[in-house]
């Protein structure tokens, strides 16, 4: 078997710098699968999946599910952002991170019931943006009401500015009714 690790190539100065690793600027390396990076327009913020609770412990242990990492490449500080209100990590696997120009706001995609009221759960997957310096989590409504999955949303994109993620969804919804039976594209903004 193979194991993934994430890392950030500075093509000026022809460096390679380990990213998936516990907080610290020489953490030890994560132990577990590391995948899926995305970065801030100045390369500052990496936000990255990882099955490595110990890269991110503040969220208590997360049982080996993905759970979405900040790292601040410039501190080594890293930040789970993959979790609920309360502080927990998600309580079911987080996927597909992507973060504003400026890394102030990340969001993914996860079918946890703990990260926002009445979203996620029973095979649905919803999308939700953390603004970093508040910790605030905020996302569009459920997507797959009244039936259980493969519905719901997933494949967040967030604007630059962070202001407005625009996400693939499939299933009825709040808004939209029996409109949601096909996939469709829809924008949430969040400020």
């Amino acid at each position: 078997s193979t194991m993934d690790d994430v890392y950030v190539r500075d093509t000026v100065a022809q460096t390679t710098l380990l990213v998936s690793r516990r907080s610290g600027l020489d953490g030890a390396k994560a132990v577990g699968a590391s995948r899926s990076a995305t970065f801030s327009a100045d390369g500052r913020v990496v936000a990255f999946e990882t099955t490595d609770d110990a890269v991110a412990p503040e969220g208590g242990p997360w049982g080996g599910s993905n759970q979405v990492v900040a790292r601040d490449v410039a501190t080594g500080q890293n930040t789970l952002v993959s979790r609920a209100p309360g502080g927990a990590a998600a309580d079911a696997a987080a996927h597909d991170p992507s973060v504003s120009g400026d890394g102030s706001v990340i969001a993914f995609s996860s079918s946890a019931t703990n990260l926002l009221g009445g979203v996620g759960g029973n095979g649905r997957s919803g999308v939700f943006a953390r603004t970093m310096a508040t910790g605030a989590l905020s996302g569009p409504p459920a997507f797959g009401l009244g039936v259980p999955g493969p519905y719901g949303a997933k494949s967040p994109s967030l604007s630059d500015d962070g202001r407005c993620v625009a996400f693939d969804a499939l299933g009825h919804n709040a808004f939209a009714g029996t409109a949601g039976d096909f996939p469709t594209g829809y924008v949430y903004v969040i400020a």
